[in-house]
């Protein structure tokens, strides 16, 4: 957990923000433990109210320097010859990975896994390897020069959803609001600028 103040617009505000996973923080926000969540993939149904929702593709994740860094329509079945290291069942982004190579007919012989994106990424750096990740899972790295982001042509790769919800039956604060709207327009303008979304509500 971690806390500070929210930004130079809003300085009299403290946020305290948790990470944990998507189980636990749909159990927090239906307990009312938390004000909002920002989670990936809910279940189809939940006792909170989406105040957001985002759905965007996954896409493939390699170093600047990699060989195919600067490739264009590229399809999972180009990718095999350099490996991929996936992340496990427990992260949310798992079963759209197992799902679209399923659907290419493709069988990835003895992927490296990891339940840590952070560590999935810095193996990225010092090897040939790719991954499949969200755009909000490297986007400092991107604005940093240090990864490439590209779409992935396969048709069968599902989207991901991304919300922010807040418990049933409770207006939220106008603090709550306010770090709502700046949320929405940080999440719409990293997703827009590099065209993984095609729907935002």
């Amino acid at each position: 957990m971690s806390s500070g103040p929210y930004g130079n617009t809003h300085s009299g505000l403290e946020v305290s923000t948790q990470f944990a996973s998507t189980e636990e923080l749909i159990r927090k926000l239906v307990a009312k433990e938390l004000d909002l969540a920002l989670v990936f993939n809910p279940p189809a149904r939940f006792a909170a109210d989406i105040v957001f929702r985002l759905k965007l593709r996954p896409g493939l994740v390699m170093a600047t320097n990699h060989p195919l860094a600067g490739s264009r329509n590229l399809r999972l079945a180009n990718c095999l010859r350099y490996g991929f290291v996936l992340p496990d069942s427990s992260v949310r982004i798992h079963e759209f990975i197992e799902s679209a190579f399923r659907e290419a007919h493709i069988e990835v012989l003895s992927p490296l896994k990891s339940n840590s994106i952070a560590m999935m990424k810095s193996m990225l750096f010092s090897s040939e390897m790719m991954a499949i990740l969200s755009i909000f899972d490297v986007h400092t790295e991107l604005a940093q020069g240090g990864l490439v982001f590209l779409k992935i042509e396969d048709s069968k790769l599902e989207k991901e959803e991304l919300v922010i919800a807040v418990p049933s039956n409770r207006r939220p604060s106008p603090a709550t609001q306010a770090a709502i709207a700046l949320l929405r327009a940080a999440l719409t303008d990293i997703a827009s600028t590099h065209s993984m979304t095609d729907y935002v509500s």
